[in-house]
């Protein structure tokens, strides 16, 4: 996020190497600017003997910036939205990379070793959170060293297991991370709304 209030969110794909990742695209969202409007006119002397005229001018100054704002933010959603669409459209023509495990534990380990001055903000990491190529019993990953907030939404697994529901097997999942990474936020796909992304969420 810059000064400005502007956020730029890097989307990545699961590579064959966390640590040298690069986003497929990225992008870049401005905050929303409410546009100038000029107060109603000032009551006079001569006006306040005239209160109808005065009334009236002040709901048609009322008007004009309810309508410039109106159209401002409508504007702002749709050029939003089309930067969305472009931004999805690249990422799923990304090349997706394929290998016999998935290194999650490379990915906290990046995330941890990044310098506050560039580290991001916030990570949403989506994953059936299975760290499959090395075991993760015993190892208890130190805090970032920012204070960027890291959030893993976790979906089922193509592998799951036929003897555990799906939020069985996300209650295990979140068990294992609160011993490997109790720093890293869980939440399962039916729970994620839009409330997910402006606060920290507790006891998930």
């Amino acid at each position: 996020m810059t000064e400005a209030g502007a956020r730029s969110w890097g989307f990545f794909r699961f590579s064959r190497n966390a640590a040298t990742a690069r986003p497929v695209v990225t992008l870049d969202m401005d905050s929303f600017v409410a546009p100038a409007c000029a107060p109603p006119a000032q009551t006079d002397e001569l006006r306040r003997l005239f209160k109808r005229p005065q009334m009236a001018a002040n709901r048609a100054s009322e008007k004009r910036c309810a309508d410039l704002l109106a159209a401002a933010q409508g504007n702002y959603a749709r050029e939003l939205r089309s930067k969305v669409i472009k931004a999805r459209e690249a990422f799923d023509a990304a090349p997706r990379a394929h290998g016999t495990c998935t290194a999650l534990l490379d990915l906290m380990n990046r995330l941890i070793s990044a310098p506050a001055v560039q580290a991001p903000r916030f990570v949403v990491i989506v994953s059936d959170a299975v760290e499959s190529c090395i075991a993760t019993r015993g190892i208890r990953l130190p805090q970032p060293k920012s204070s960027m907030r890291a959030l893993m939404v976790v979906v089922p697994s193509i592998e799951g297991s036929r003897k555990l529901t799906p939020w069985q097997e996300f209650e295990l999942r979140r068990q294992t991370w609160g011993q490997t990474a109790p720093w890293l936020e869980m939440i399962s796909t039916p729970l994620l709304n839009a409330a997910t992304f402006t606060g920290r969420q507790e006891n998930k």
